[in-house]
């Protein structure tokens, strides 16, 4: 019934599952992350290992296809990872840039990576407090 419903408005057929696989896992930024562009600094509101979702106030500093140089910051506990990387703007939509990382060297995957065990870390402590 509602295949033959989604087929009369046009929208297709609700028995077809669009599979949309991602190269990374996205992060929700709701850990202390920030990231620096022109020495501003942007909340980010999602991340991954290929790129950034942040927050501005005004678009018209940024244009699809603008290289930015990065730096991110990773807040931890103890500590705070900062990374300098190059990211080409994918898309800009209201009060969100997004930008694609261009490709990776070994010692920014390194910090990446650092990233990553700590957020690891962190979320093995906490699940072992709670």
């Amino acid at each position: 019934m509602i295949n033959s419903i989604l087929s009369m408005l046009g929208l297709g057929d609700a028995s077809k599952t669009v599979v949309q696989e991602r190269k990374h896992v996205r992060r929700n930024a709701s850990r202390r992350f920030f990231i620096e562009v022109n020495g501003k600094i942007f909340p980010v509101k999602d991340w991954s290992e290929g790129g950034v979702l942040f927050e501005v106030s005004d678009i018209k500093n940024f244009s699809i296809g603008q290289k930015l140089t990065l730096i991110m910051g990773f807040g931890f506990e103890h500590d705070v990872i900062k990374i300098n990387h190059t990211a080409k703007i994918v898309r800009a939509a209201n009060d969100s840039i997004a930008a694609s990382f261009e490709p990776v060297k070994n010692d920014t995957k390194r910090q990446f990576d650092r990233v990553l065990d700590g957020i690891v870390s962190e979320n093995f402590i906490k699940s072992q407090v709670a």
